[in-house]
């Protein structure tokens, strides 16, 4: 089997150049060791490019300086979302448009050098990694029943489906600390970037669906996972305008509206 792995971001990030660095022997334990990968990576690292190189055997990279999509932001009614009451409260303080932008598009671009390699060999890699640098690290500070950050990767399941970490918030959206698939299922999973004006838009599906009827939650128990349950909650979850800013229930929305989300399967990460 060929297995791409596409990583992207900033190496040094909120948990230091220490927590990328313990992550690149979490991925070379998970992942590559005893496994045909091709690494290829997009970063917004300047800094920190050699490091990076260093530490992976990079079949392809771009590293370049941090865009400030500021067109886009002024497309994606950043002030209606985060006016006044509605500014996102507590662990939600430091969702920002700007980051979900930064990091939707690394991701982007690091799937995007994975398939101008694809059609430059004439291939296709049967199984697909996306992924952060500090993979099976954050978080680990708080004591918790599920960490996103853990990896549970299996290269003999069925590539046809598209595999996320389980956790008992699927109600409110995905972990999305890594995802894998085949090719194609990551090439539209890693699309959320051309999406985003859209689905921000005051009248889109999106907006309108977070503060309206979140699909497959339950307003009573927001731990129910109702999409794993044979009997569905009708009472559905509205938030605050704030809510919409979110990449957990961003990537739920995007499997939804790009038919992916009967693919999902959900993996144990406890272990």
């Amino acid at each position: 089997m060929k297995i791409a792995l596409c990583l992207s971001g900033y190496f040094e990030n909120a948990g230091g150049l220490a927590s990328s660095l313990r992550g690149n022997e979490y991925i070379n334990k998970k992942i590559i060791s005893n496994h045909d990968v091709d690494v290829f990576v997009h970063s917004w690292d300047l800094k920190n490019e050699d490091l990076v190189k260093k530490v992976y055997n990079i079949t392809d990279c771009v590293f370049e300086k941090q865009k400030d999509f500021s067109e886009k932001l002024k497309m994606c009614n950043k002030d209606w979302l985060l006016d006044g009451e509605d500014a996102p409260p507590g662990m939600y303080a430091t969702n920002s448009i700007f980051k979900t932008l930064s990091v939707s598009y690394s991701r982007m671009m690091a799937n995007q050098i994975k398939c101008d390699y694809e059609e430059a060999n004439s291939f296709k890699y049967d199984c697909v990694v996306m992924a952060r640098f500090d993979l099976g690290q954050r978080g680990k500070q708080h004591r918790q029943r599920y960490y996103a950050t853990n990896i549970n990767f299996d290269a003999s399941l069925d590539m046809n489906y598209v595999y996320s970490a389980f956790w008992d918030q699927l109600n409110h959206g995905f972990a999305d600390h890594w995802f894998y698939s085949n090719s194609e299922n990551i090439n539209v999973v890693s699309s959320l970037h051309h999406n985003l004006v859209e689905y921000y838009q005051k009248n889109g599906d999106y907006v309108k669906s977070v503060l309206n009827c979140w699909p497959d939650s339950n307003e009573d128990d927001e731990f129910s996972n109702e999409m794993l349950q044979p009997k569905k909650s009708i009472k559905l979850k509205r938030w605050d305008k704030w809510g919409c800013i979110d990449n957990h229930k961003l990537y739920k929305w995007h499997f939804i509206n790009q038919k992916i989300y009967d693919k999902c399967r959900f993996l144990d990460i406890t272990e």
